[in-house]
C-alpha cells in the first residue's frame, strides 16, 4: 500500500483526465485499506466491553480531523496560499509521526 500511496500525487496532480481518474481509483484503494487496518487495530487495543466506545471515539476523531483538515486545505487552495498548503501538510505529517512513535512506545512498554 505505501507504494500505491506514492502514486497519488503524481496521478491526481496531472493535467490528464485519465491519470486523474486513475488517481481517484488508487485513492479509494488506499483509503479502503488504511481504514480497514485502523479499524482492526481498535479491536486489538481495546478491551472487548469497551470496543463500542473505542470505535465511537475513533470515528468521531477521524471524522472531525478529516472535515477540519479538508476545510482548511480548501480555504488555502481558494486563497492560493501554496506555502501554507505545504506547511500545513508537513506539520500534519510531523504530528502524525510523533503520535505514532508515542503510541508505539506505549504499546511496547505494556507488552513487556
Amino acid at each position: 500500500i505505501p507504494l500505491i500511496t506514492v502514486l497519488l500525487p503524481l496521478l491526481t496532480l496531472s493535467n490528464n483526465a485519465a491519470l486523474i481518474v486513475a488517481g481517484m481509483v488508487f485513492f479509494g484503494i488506499v483509503m479502503g485499506t488504511h481504514e480497514t487496518i485502523m479499524r482492526s487495530s481498535i479491536a486489538d487495543i481495546t478491551p472487548y466491553r469497551k470496543r463500542g466506545t473505542g470505535y465511537g471515539i475513533f470515528n468521531s476523531a477521524y471524522g472531525l480531523a478529516l472535515l477540519s483538515g479538508s476545510a482548511l486545505m480548501g480555504l488555502f487552495y481558494d486563497m492560493e496560499l501554496t506555502p501554507l498548503i505545504i506547511a500545513f501538510s508537513v506539520a500534519a505529517e510531523v504530528i502524525a509521526v510523533v503520535i505514532f512513535l508515542n503510541i508505539n512506545k506505549t504499546i511496547r512498554a505494556t507488552a513487556d
